[in-house]
């Protein structure tokens, strides 16, 4: 299954059609409104050619080139989550008839079947962490059960990264290396794309032998190696030390470094919204004008919400500081507590989509380096 194979426009174009023959619904990068945003594709033409990101705390801009990449777009806003733990998912609805809740219609589970094209190392190491939680026996998400079951995954390697992306630095880097179907790997030689495919399970394999008969050669291999262990050497230029980082943060609960943080958030929640890996919901009961229907909805919500943390007697969270507090602290530091791991895979979304431009590395260096001198 570790076989690689020489892959072209026609094959790439091949692999997306089959995936549609065989029934499944293609979820992938779109050009919408000056961004790159994950959307279900009818057509191979409806993927983004020869487009490029440029990212930075605050800053997203998107280049045009003639290379004929498919993969040099790096993750924008919008994550592969939206399609397994949608922001907003109707539970039930119910009818009142002669005064008595008689029809009560549960929403079922789509059984349909999903293929995510060019997922990313950190966007497959997201979905491990939401696996943790949502398939939870104590807790499960039977909706995200349903869709995970019959996912497909095309993954894409990165041999360029963006001043916000820090996947090495969370135990990670920029070529998958596991949980996928299907990898693509794309590189550019004489300023024009070329790909080498590789499978990493068996439904994979199949469609791959039946796509491929010309392995990869070994020059190939070797441009593609080389672009990439560029990337990680550009990578590890910003990279975040982690080492005891987790109880670092626990003993700074009360550093003054948390003002100086508020001063500038907004908690305008952008941080949780595009974070492929946050999972807190509210629900919405929703009931029409003759008072006759209502429905409840599940929906995204956020620890910047004031609301999400009021209890009887007022809201555990009232400011920022203690708002912003506790997301870093959760994501960086008693995720580990919970789920074994950290809640932050490296994607740098929340450093790109901060209006006020907050680098979390940044910030963590600031108590790191206070509390070493202490």
């Amino acid at each position: 299954m570790n076989k690689s194979w020489g892959f072209g426009e026609q094959q790439l174009q091949a692999l997306f059609e089959c995936l549609q023959n065989n029934g499944y619904t293609l979820i992938g990068p779109r050009l919408d409104q000056g961004i790159i945003k994950f959307h279900p594709l009818n057509d191979f033409s409806e993927l983004p050619r020869g487009i490029h990101s440029e990212q930075t705390a605050g800053n997203y801009r998107l280049q045009t080139t003639e290379d004929g990449s498919f993969f040099q777009w790096l993750v924008g806003p919008d994550s592969f989550k939206r399609y397994l733990h949608p922001p907003r998912h109707k539970l039930f609805s119910v009818k009142i008839e002669e005064q008595n809740f008689s029809v009560i219609q549960e929403e079922t589970n789509p059984a349909e079947k999903l293929a995510f094209w060019g997922v990313r190392s950190c966007d497959l190491a997201s979905l491990a962490i939401l696996d943790r939680v949502l398939l939870d026996d104590m807790a499960s998400d039977e909706y995200y059960r349903s869709r995970r079951a019959n996912l497909f995954i095309v993954a894409a390697s990165c041999t360029t990264s963006a001043a916000s992306c820090f996947c090495t630095s969370m135990g990670d880097g920029p070529e998958p290396r596991q949980s996928y179907d299907v990898l693509i790997q794309e590189y550019l030689k004489e300023g024009k794309a070329r790909h080498i495919a590789s499978s990493g399970s068996a439904a994979g394999d199949r469609i791959l032998h039946n796509l491929c008969d010309t392995p990869a050669d070994e020059n190939s291999v070797a441009a593609y190696q080389q672009q990439l262990q560029h990337n990680i050497e550009q990578l590890n230029r910003n990279r975040l030390d982690t080492t005891g980082l987790a109880q670092t943060l626990k003993q700074a609960s009360e550093h003054p470094h948390w003002d100086e943080i508020a001063a500038r958030c907004i908690s305008c929640a952008n941080c949780t919204m595009v974070c492929p890996t946050c999972f807190c919901i509210t629900t919405d009961d929703r009931l029409d004008l003759t008072g006759e229907y209502a429905e409840r909805w599940l929906t995204w919500d956020s620890c910047f919400n004031t609301d999400f943390s009021y209890i009887h007697g007022g809201a555990v969270r009232p400011n920022t500081r203690s708002q912003y507090r506790h997301w870093l602290t959760h994501k960086i530091s008693t995720w580990h507590d919970q789920f074994d791991s950290s809640g932050c895979v490296g994607c740098g979304r929340c450093i790109t989509w901060c209006p006020v431009g907050i680098d979390l590395r940044t910030e963590l260096k600031v108590f790191q380096e206070d509390l070493r001198r202490d």
